[in-house]
């Protein structure tokens, strides 16, 4: 755990992507079921266009685990606030 966050800030972090996940999912399916019934070639679309991404995505991911040269390395830093924490959260939900 970095220096930067709390240990009480992961408690309330959990919740907020646990519960911005769910909504987002259960929102993703019924659209998904909306298109798919009223769309007749959208589940071939999706179909094919998750199998290409899924291709390239992993085609990118493999090469660059192989050429390697990138680590995260943590930074030492004051504590941040939890109101700007959770704002930085949300922002990337």
């Amino acid at each position: 755990m970095s220096q930067g966050l709390r240990r009480e800030h992961v408690g309330v972090l959990v919740r907020i992507c646990a519960t911005s996940d769910a909504l987002l999912v259960a929102l993703g399916v019924a659209g998904a079921q909306f298109l798919t019934s009223t769309l007749p070639g959208f589940q071939s679309v999706m179909l094919w266009g998750g199998v290409a991404f899924l291709l390239v995505y992993g085609a990118l991911r493999f090469r660059a685990a192989f050429k390697g040269g990138v680590a995260l390395v943590p930074m030492a830093s004051d504590p941040v606030p939890m109101r700007r924490v959770v704002a930085i959260w949300l922002a990337f939900t």
